[in-house]
């Protein structure tokens, strides 16, 4: 890595995406006409970074032989790893913390994309996210999810101030949502954590059935204060394997499971090697998970580094990912699917338009 780079405290990061509130789930940005369909997209997005490392773990011999290697203190013992099998004959194993995840994907309804990261040709000089607009008061949403939904530019007449007390939610769309002043009952009950509050909060606002496109941009969270690495990562990915499957569940209940999409993001990976004090710095590329009734999965989508430290998949000497699918290649792929027209898609993403696209969307 350069040595210019700048990695962020958290107070830097929290300050720059965490918002005091919860943007207005009920009353609509600006309105456009001609969005194509009725489907939404849901970005669970991780600020603090996520060390998707440990989250999916290759499982053959030689591979999971490699990641251990380069993993030292903050390896997971292979039988401890929940594996799935891909169509193509592959192995994969999840987090033990999160089983339902594993589920989904064995179901064919999670994805996994392999080694996603920004494509400058190095780290970025600060970890702060590029893809973002960033708001007064902290609040953060894509600008591609803005065209998407031909809500017009982000902006802060855009957002609310609302009373949930984790960081705030933001709501883009083409058309009005309907009343939010009670939740729907439903079969599955959503956890009362950080993630499974936020995504209730997003399924019934899903549930009122609004027309057009919409983008949802929830900002959760991987760390917890006073726990080593592997148990806040643990801690947290159980929360988000709860809170995705239980989301899941609420689509499908309402019917429109094949026309909601929910994917992970995050400005960085941690690095594969750990500190002399058993942590992960901010590092590059790392795995996203998409989920839904349209996504094609049971399937990796990439590939995984070679897990050498200094090897040719390495940006410095202790596992900084040089990723193999761009940030763009991965948002087209979701704005294609959310019916942004190609005109529009070659227009934001100039510099990946002629790439090949990826397929985990039908």
């Amino acid at each position: 890595m350069r040595g210019a780079t700048r990695f962020p405290t958290r107070r830097d990061l929290l300050n720059a995406i965490g918002g005091a509130g919860l943007a207005s789930l009920a009353s609509p940005v600006l309105r456009a006409q001609g969005v194509r369909g009725n489907r939404a997209l849901v970005c669970i997005y991780f600020p603090e970074g996520n060390d998707s490392n440990n989250m999916v773990v290759p499982v053959d011999g030689a591979r999971y032989s490699a990641y251990a290697a380069a993993r030292g203190s903050l390896a997971l013992d292979r039988t401890s790893l929940l594996t799935a099998s891909t169509p193509s004959g592959g192995e994969i194993g999840f987090h033990p913390s999160m089983g339902e995840l594993r589920d989904l994907f064995a179901a064919q309804r999670v994805a996994v994309v392999a080694n996603v990261g920004a494509p400058d040709g190095a780290p970025p000089a600060h970890l702060l996210d590029s893809n973002l607009t960033y708001l007064p008061g902290g609040i953060a949403a894509p600008q591609w999810a803005a065209a998407f939904t031909q809500s017009g530019v982000v902006s802060a007449s855009e957002v609310a101030a609302g009373s949930l007390g984790t960081r705030s939610i933001v709501r883009l769309a083409s058309a009005p949502a309907g009343a939010t002043s009670s939740s729907p009952e439903w079969s599955r009950a959503f956890p009362q954590t950080r993630a499974g509050i936020q995504l209730e909060r997003v399924a019934a606002a899903l549930a009122q059935r609004p027309e057009g496109a919409q983008f949802f941009f929830v900002p959760t969270s991987t760390v917890a204060i006073g726990k080593s690495p592997l148990d806040r990562f643990a801690a947290a990915w159980r929360d988000l394997s709860v809170a995705m499957a239980t989301f899941y569940s609420a689509t499908m209940e309402l019917g429109i499971g094949y026309d909601v999409t929910t994917y992970t993001d995050g400005p960085f990976n941690r690095a594969m090697a750990p500190t002399a004090h058993g942590g992960a710095l901010p590092a590059w590329g790392g795995h996203q998970l998409v989920m839904g009734g349209s996504v094609l999965g049971g399937e990796i989508y990439g590939n995984f580094p070679d897990f050498t430290l200094g090897g040719p998949s390495d940006a410095g000497k202790t596992g900084i990912w040089k990723p193999g699918i761009t940030k763009a290649e991965y948002y087209m792929a979701l704005a294609k699917w959310a019916g942004l027209p190609d005109l529009e898609l070659g227009r934001i993403f100039r510099s990946s338009a002629s790439q090949p696209r990826l397929g985990f969307l039908a």
